[in-house]
């Protein structure tokens, strides 16, 4: 689909793949996860969602696959030749009795694969002549065996644009190019004194912990004397369950992308508790986390030094969230429609304002932007409020020196 609603159902399975894709190991359990959870809102949107979970691991260059929708992609052969990876299904959404299955193989050092869009095949021109298989099979086998990824994306996107001559794409064009690599693996060392897991060690008042795991780099860099909410972690199952006070949570995240996970985890467990439906819920979180990257990037130019403050409160009937920035952006009042100044911007705000019950925007008299957001129980997804940004703002105003 295409148009607000389509943006709408995109963004509430963005929020739904970030929680299902750490709870499932192959790609068709993480489909066949996200079908159920989706189908009842696909359904009463009349839409469905196509899309590919694949899985590659460096060490032994097994590729696992699965498909709800998309075309198969292409993959080069050991012989050179290129040929269809058999795997399909049905798009999300279309079935209660869908069942995805994984399909698994050898993606080896210079073998490559070509994922696309059904924007490449359907690319007409004037002539009315559509760009199709057999055009992009001739293309694929043209070109060097040793090309890499990059080199093979510019041939296919030439093409098109070629095949196009200047018309206009009636569908978007995507191509994604995987090829395979021989990488070194230094071996791993550690320094006495260091650890190289991520079991939390409290022997000195802070986690130990490996720099790559995401809970690491929030507990490692929530500012100094804030309350951290890794409080509230389990890291004993290596899962996030809270202990949520009553009534109010207060968040202080840094302004990095990527900490406003922390407060969409804790929206989703205060929501939970507070006995929300899951469509519900997947609203929140998406709204949440939309206004803490909104303050994150554009109220604190992403300002290490400048914490953004999340304050979740939890009344009889209804959640309220503030998300409150320092403010070295204004938010434009009015608020610019979705795509005013670029293709992809001003989507946030809109999400909000679509997702929510309630939603206020003030510019605070210290400074700083506050987006206040209320979600009552019991509203369903229709009774949801229909405003829309308005287009006379095309920008943020800079406040910054």
């Amino acid at each position: 689909g295409k148009g607000m609603p389509a943006a709408l159902i995109m963004a509430v399975i963005t929020t739904a793949l970030r929680d299902e894709i750490n709870r499932h190991r192959y790609p068709g359990e993480l489909l066949n996860a996200l079908n159920e959870r989706l189908l009842d809102r696909l359904l009463q949107n009349q839409m469905n969602s196509a899309l590919i979970a694949a899985l590659f691991d460096p060490n032994s260059y097994e590729f696992t696959i699965a498909n709800a929708g998309m075309v198969q992609p292409y993959v080069r052969g050991e012989d050179g030749a290129w040929d269809f990876v058999d795997v399909g299904g049905y798009p999300l959404g279309s079935s209660q009795q869908t069942h995805y299955t994984t399909k698994s193989l050898q993606l080896q050092p210079g073998r490559a694969m070509v994922l696309f869009s059904d924007g490449i095949v359907e690319a007409m021109n004037r002539r009315g002549e559509f760009f199709g298989f057999e055009r992009l099979e001739q293309l694929l086998n043209k070109i060097a065996d040793d090309a890499n990824a990059e080199g093979i994306l510019k041939e296919i996107v030439e093409a098109v644009d070629k095949h196009l001559d200047q018309e206009v794409a009636q569908d978007d064009i995507t191509v994604m190019v995987l090829r395979s690599l021989q990488a070194e693996r230094p071996a791993l060392s550690a320094t006495p004194g260091t650890r190289l897991s991520t079991s939390p060690d409290f022997s000195n008042g802070k986690e130990l912990l490996d720099e790559d795991d995401s809970r690491t780099l929030i507990a490692e860099d929530e500012p100094a004397k804030k309350p951290s909410i890794f409080h509230h972690l389990d890291f004993s199952t290596g899962t996030e369950s809270y202990s949520m006070p009553r009534q109010n949570v207060e968040l202080f995240l840094p302004s990095t992308l990527g900490f406003e996970k922390v407060a969409r985890n804790a929206a989703e467990a205060i929501a939970r508790e507070m006995g929300f439906t899951e469509d519900r819920i997947d609203d929140l979180k998406t709204a949440v986390a939309e206004a803490c990257m909104n303050a994150i990037e554009h109220g604190n130019l992403q300002d290490r030094s400048s914490a953004v403050t999340v304050l979740l409160s939890a009344a009889p009937g209804h959640l309220q969230i503030r998300v409150e920035d320092r403010g070295r952006q204004s938010i434009p009042d009015p608020l610019p429609a979705p795509g005013t100044s670029a293709p992809d911007r001003g989507w946030g705000l809109f999400f909000i304002q679509s997702l929510m019950d309630e939603v206020e925007i003030t510019r605070l008299p210290e400074g700083g932007n506050l987006v206040k957001m209320t979600i009552y129980l019991g509203k369903t997804e229709g009774e949801l409020s229909e405003s829309e940004p308005t287009s006379d703002a095309s920008e943020w105003v800079d406040e910054a020196d």
